[in-house]
């Protein structure tokens, strides 16, 4: 059989096959059943700061103003019972770190410096193995029409 190894983002992988995004990489038995069909790394889907921010705030209007919503205040979780987008990611891969043997890459979509770094370090600390940086730049001009 021929040696299929190689280096990816600083990790040596058995094969090139990385599944990355996708609803499989989601779920702790497709990805299991990704490893046994010879994955040699998962990339989770990617993380994005501004929906972070974004439930953040929302959450901070509740909670700041709570007066303001008295008609929905019976359907906010508790506060010890919410898990925020990021705290389900960061549960994710430590799901998924404890039942695979392979490498698990987080990614990250960032839209500013200090949430490429923070996230970053959140993601490294949960366990992620690397970290994908999901950058994408929107080409056009704004200020022209049509």
């Amino acid at each position: 059989m021929p040696d299929l190894s190689t280096c990816y983002l600083g990790l040596t992988l058995k094969n090139p096959i990385v599944p990355s995004s996708t609803p499989l990489t989601r779920d702790g038995d497709a990805a299991l059943h990704l490893e046994d069909a010879g994955a040699a790394a998962i990339v989770l889907h990617s993380l994005f700061e501004e929906d972070i921010r974004n439930d953040e705030r929302m959450i901070d209007r509740f909670l700041i103003h709570p007066e303001r919503f008295g008609e929905a205040s019976g359907h906010l979780p508790a506060r010890h019972d919410y898990a925020s987008r990021l705290d389900r990611y960061l549960g994710r891969i430590d799901y998924l770190k404890s039942r695979l043997g392979i490498p698990l890459i987080a990614s990250l979509n960032g839209d500013s410096l200090s949430g490429w770094v923070e996230l970053g370090r959140e993601l490294e600390a949960a366990g992620a193995d690397a970290l994908e940086l999901n950058a994408w730049h929107l080409p056009g001009d704004a200020e022209e029409s049509g």
